[in-house]
């Protein structure tokens, strides 16, 4: 930075007396009067007058930029505010989007253990005794007998348990006749089990078939009787600490025995068990 000042004043060798007086300002009055005015082309009065002239490099010089600008740079800042929120609204897509998937996988999860690994199945129902009374007095016209039917109840589950409630009904019938009724016990019943249930059949006031009349008066003589037996056993289902829904167990079983009485023996049978829901 170079700095430039005025010339001392011209004097021309002449000394002015400091002292009081009147003759001190009569040789101020001289030597302001004597003194040459300065030529107004001549360099040094360029530089008379009370200024400077500083110069400085150009890399140090810092400008402040003008208020248009900082408009300029407002307008470029607002279309990022936009992009902020579709990146937040994005995020919050692919979350839904991924705990949608997670619940579907879950439920998969859950329905293949269910459906493989649990292998639930439906109780079994075999018929393991059948007996048949006769009640009917010497003086009654009508027949009175009394069928005591001893079930099997069987749970094939590894993981699941079973409680039987109030209300199930039994049924029997002969050639596709009903001929007694009687109701199903509740009971519970633990995983891998099975159960022997006593179940009485009242028999209807109507006349019994000839084949039943002709078994039961001949004691001796053995005429295989095939029967329906009908159960619906409602029951709920136990995994664990989780109680299922309530369900409708029904099975139907075709048995034959080779006579009524005492000493009747189940030749064979067949059973098949359907879950109806409530």
């Amino acid at each position: 930075m170079e700095e430039r000042f005025p010339p001392p004043p011209h004097t021309n060798g002449r000394q002015h007396d400091s002292g009081g007086g009147s003759g001190g300002s009569d040789h101020r009055e001289a030597s302001l009067e004597l003194a040459p005015v300065p030529n107004p082309d001549s360099p040094e009065h360029a530089f008379a007058s009370d200024t400077y002239v500083v110069q400085i490099p150009k890399d140090q010089i810092y400008r402040v930029p003008p208020p248009e600008n900082a408009l300029i740079v407002k307008r470029h800042r607002k279309p990022t505010e936009p992009k902020k929120r579709s990146f937040c609204c994005s995020s919050c897509c692919c979350w839904l989007f991924l705990a949608i998937i997670v619940i579907v996988l879950v439920f998969g999860i859950l329905a293949i253990v269910s459906s493989v690994f649990l292998k639930l199945k439906n109780p079994n129902f075999h018929v393991d005794h059948f007996v048949v009374k006769d009640l009917t007095k010497s003086h009654d016209k009508n027949t009175k007998l009394v069928y005591d039917v001893k079930l099997k109840v069987e749970n094939p589950n590894t993981y699941s348990s079973f409680t039987y409630k109030q209300g199930g009904a039994v049924s029997l019938a002969f050639k596709q006749k009903a001929i007694a009724t009687g109701k199903f016990v509740a009971f519970d019943q633990d995983r891998k089990t099975s159960k022997a249930v006593d179940i009485v059949l009242k028999g209807s006031n109507t006349a019994l078939p000839k084949e039943m009349q002709k078994s039961l008066r001949s004691k001796k003589t053995k005429n295989h009787l095939t029967f329906a037996l009908h159960v619906d056993a409602p029951a709920r289902r136990k995994i664990g600490i989780i109680k299922g829904s309530s369900s409708r167990f029904v099975a139907s079983c075709q048995f034959t025995v080779d006579k009524l009485g005492k000493d009747a023996r189940v030749l064979s049978q067949k059973c098949q068990t359907e879950r109806k829901d409530s």
